[in-house]
């Protein structure tokens, strides 16, 4: 159940908003993040909003089967 200042995904952490503020400035491009939690580990690269948003497009754009969602972003 939630608590008072709700679910604690609305808390954001501030080591990863730092990262992110790193990342979305530009500097630090592509960076690698492994972040281990409640049994769980997720992996991955982190990198500025417009240039995820610009990837996805073009890989659903490419899509015989998702390209309509490409319009979408």
């Amino acid at each position: 159940m939630a608590g008072e200042h709700g679910p604690p995904h609305a808390q954001p952490d501030e080591l990863l908003v730092d990262v992110a503020a790193l990342v979305e400035s530009g500097q630090s491009n592509q960076m690698s993040l492994a972040v281990a939690t409640g049994g769980a580990v997720i992996t991955g690269r982190l990198a500025a909003e417009a240039v995820w948003r610009q990837r996805v497009s073009d890989v659903l754009r490419d899509s015989a089967h998702l390209g309509e969602f490409a319009r979408r972003l």
